[in-house]
């Protein structure tokens, strides 16, 4: 039984260095990939208030519905084979190039074969959506995911390589080409349709669409194109190689992967669908569009759980091979944990000005008393992203299936009794649901078969105490500002009074 290790115990001076080295390439490398994720969604916020200006309930609602689609073929048309590009990529070091080639054209092969499958069935696909007067919707919906998923394993690879900066140049292409064509699409548009000529008839043209969401969809389409087009000195590389021994080890190693991944984007995604089958139809897409449009509040704690996720994944198994001491794991989710919750206190301490910020509808605010919920919902996400690894380094990966089926049990089992109920407010309870069974199943399990000494009894104080704070500056918010600073310094006189030792550590790090 490994012993339960706190930063408050003595830590030999060998083991101090090796979770100090770990914590700085860790930090370092989310620094890099945070930068692109942060900046992407910084700048993607300010699309938030444009659409919510511009585009109705509705069509905001078909907005969130056709992105929860893409989230589910990504999973599908990836199958898994960027986690075993990385897993693989470190079996066989001297095959590198070879396991990445064969992930890649396997990829290609089965996104084109999906594309004809489609085809031949695209009609009831369009009456199961809804979309039979948009059949546009379905095909650039597909051209969108074909891109992102003939790039997932290249940027696996930039990460793997450890080419933060290379990977964060082409994410950010992305975002500015995205960012630029909604704005010319949402405000430039109109104003040159007045200026008559050859311009002002092409915006005339441009603008001649009964839903605006065709203007989201088309700006992802030409800035995925870009990112393509950057990645393909990279992409070049696969032109020779395909191990067929290779590739059925990923497969065997990646499709528990995949159903994992299915249930864990259902866990994440599928209240959108539920939200808008079970409730009544001349309501439901509102209700949607009021959903995502609260949930992009919460989407800082997402975007930090994403930039970890970058960065730790493979370290995890850089570490794993080597035999890292697992107290180091332990202590990463620690100061994880830390952030993620002074994260939630933060934005629910400056809601107010968040949403009047952000989402420029007033008539989208009634679904604001959902935040706190999907917030703390995100925090658990966060851990769970944290605690899983322990199935991908044992390779033990069919628990993935299992800790994701028994969030997604708790997700449609909730989804379905309370969103006939309570709405939208029954999506994000069953949300908070889901990601916290994952993260205790997960833990559990890991602690039978792959044991990490975290220190449960200081996580758990963290995420009780940020909750009644959190609470507290949401609900009890003032004009001053002084309820919600109060709150946000007393989680951090916490911390600071808790971790002082390793406060201390770091300053000496630093000196």
């Amino acid at each position: 039984m490994l012993r339960k290790l706190t930063f408050e115990s003595r830590i030999d001076p060998l083991h101090r260095a090796r979770v100090l080295s770990t914590f700085k390439r860790l930090t370092g490398d989310t620094a890099l990939y945070g930068l692109s994720s942060i900046l992407g969604r910084v700048l993607n916020f300010i699309l938030v208030p444009i659409h919510t200006e511009f585009m109705t309930k509705e069509e905001y609602g078909v907005n969130a519905d056709l992105y929860s689609i893409i989230a589910f073929l990504m999973v599908i048309l990836t199958y898994g084979f960027e986690t075993a590009f990385f897993r693989f990529s470190e079996k066989y070091k001297s095959k590198a190039n070879l396991v990445y080639a064969t992930a890649t054209r396997s990829i290609i092969i089965t996104t084109l074969l999906f594309f004809g499958l489609v085809f031949l069935v695209q009609d009831p696909i369009l009456v199961a959506m809804r979309y039979t007067d948009h059949p546009e919707f379905l095909w650039m919906v597909l051209g969108i995911i074909s891109a992102d998923v003939i790039a997932a394993v290249p940027l696996a690879k930039l990460r793997s390589a450890r080419r933060a900066k290379r990977f964060v140049r082409n994410r950010l292409l992305v975002i500015f080409v995205n960012i630029a064509l909604n704005l010319v699409f949402f405000l430039l548009l109109p104003r040159l349709e007045n200026v008559g000529g050859t311009v002002g008839s092409l915006a005339t043209q441009l603008l001649a669409v009964d839903n605006l969401v065709i203007y989201v969809l088309l700006a992802n389409i030409i800035s995925n194109v870009f990112m393509l087009l950057d990645l393909s000195p990279i992409l070049w590389k696969i032109r020779k190689g395909f191990d067929s021994k290779i590739w059925k080890e990923m497969l065997r190693f990646s499709l528990p992967l995949m159903l994992a991944g299915l249930a864990g984007v259902a866990n994440e995604m599928i209240d959108r669908q539920f939200i808008k089958y079970l409730l009544p139809a001349e309501e439901s897409e509102a209700q949607l569009g009021i959903y995502s449009a609260i949930y992009k509040l919460s989407i800082a704690l997402v975007l930090f759980n994403q930039a970890f996720r970058y960065a730790a994944e493979p370290l995890f198994f850089s570490e794993g091979e080597k035999g890292t001491d697992r107290r180091v794991f332990a202590q990463i989710l620690r100061a994880f944990t830390i952030v993620m919750c002074f994260g939630l206190v933060t934005v629910l301490a400056f809601a107010d000005p968040l949403k009047e910020l952000f989402i420029r509808d007033s008539e989208f605010w009634v679904g604001m008393e959902i935040l706190p919920i999907l917030l703390f919902a995100n925090v658990f996400l966060g851990l769970n992203t944290n605690i899983s690894i322990w199935y991908k380094l044992s390779d033990q990966t069919s628990y993935g299936i299992l800790v994701t089926g028994i969030g997604l049990f708790f997700t449609i089992a909730l989804n379905l009794y309370l969103i006939p109920k309570i709405g939208i407010m029954g999506a994000a309870y069953a949300t908070l649901a889901s990601y916290a069974a994952m993260a205790i199943s997960s833990y559990l399990f890991g602690q039978r078969h792959y044991p990490i000494p975290y220190p449960v009894r200081t996580i758990l104080f963290y995420l009780l105490i940020s909750a009644v704070l959190g609470y507290l500056a949401f609900h009890y918010a003032t004009a001053n500002y002084l309820v919600q600073v109060g709150c946000i310094l007393a989680f951090a006189s916490t911390v600071a009074l808790k971790e002082r030792k390793l406060l201390r550590i770091v300053r000496e790090r630093m000196k």
